[in-house]
């Protein structure tokens, strides 16, 4: 329980929604959340700009980098990943409330598994 935030008790105010978050050095990657996030070129931009981090400068040398290491953790293609019940719950509902929703990549080997819904509780 100590690799989550709050040991993994942590809510909203209102308590209608308990969060896992992860509370360690890598945070979420280290309880493997699964989910391989690309980052936004607006953050990119902003670390080359503001941190003067000129090592991402290049938006074509940094996608290559990060090809390599999605590789390298094993991130399946958001093509290839097939949702649980629960996400296509959430699915549905995004779409019956008009909210934009996409797959994202996932470094999980079999992501039709009963068990690939569970891989955040270790």
């Amino acid at each position: 329980d100590q690799m989550y935030e709050s040991h993994g008790l942590l809510n909203t105010t209102d308590g209608n929604i308990l969060m896992l978050a992860g509370n360690t050095l890598g945070g979420g990657t280290t309880i493997n959340w699964s989910c391989c996030l690309p980052l936004p070129d607006h953050v990119r931009k902003e670390w080359v700009t503001k941190h003067r981090l000129k090592q991402f400068d290049s938006q074509e040398e940094f996608l290559i980098a990060t090809d390599v290491i999605m590789k390298r953790i094993g991130c399946q293609d958001k093509s290839k990943v097939q949702h649980n019940k629960m996400n296509q719950t959430l699915q549905k509902g995004c779409e019956n409330m008009g909210y934009k929703w996409d797959t994202c990549g996932q470094n999980i080997q079999d992501t039709k598994s009963d068990h690939a819904g569970y891989i955040c509780f270790g």
